[in-house]
């Protein structure tokens, strides 16, 4: 589910909770879509993350065709997944808002 949205030093952070999945990525695709057209940067704070499928994998490896997609302080299922699927090689992560934002 995509909670808040707001401007931090210029980059758009966008928080994400809950499950990531087929059913709950349309609104989730729609925010990192909409923020791609407006802010060069956008920072998912997956912090809040307790699932995430292949397909929330996939929609995170294509975002950053589009914007400089940073993930900051993913869950511990989410880096596992990442980890897993060797993405966070691949992917900017990062252990926090404020050092993805640096």
């Amino acid at each position: 589910m995509v909670g808040e949205q707001y401007i931090l030093n210029a980059q758009w952070v966008l928080e994400v909770r809950g499950k990531l999945d087929l059913d709950t990525l349309p609104p989730l695709r729609h925010a990192l879509e909409s923020a791609a057209i407006t802010h060069p940067t956008t920072i998912l704070d997956a912090s809040r993350v307790i699932f995430a499928d292949s397909s929330a994998l996939n929609l995170i490896l294509i975002a950053p065709q589009a914007t400089d997609l940073r993930i900051a302080a993913p869950s511990a299922s989410l880096l596992r997944l990442f980890q897993v699927t060797g993405a966070d090689h691949i992917l900017r992560v990062f252990d926090s808002v404020d050092q993805a934002v640096g």
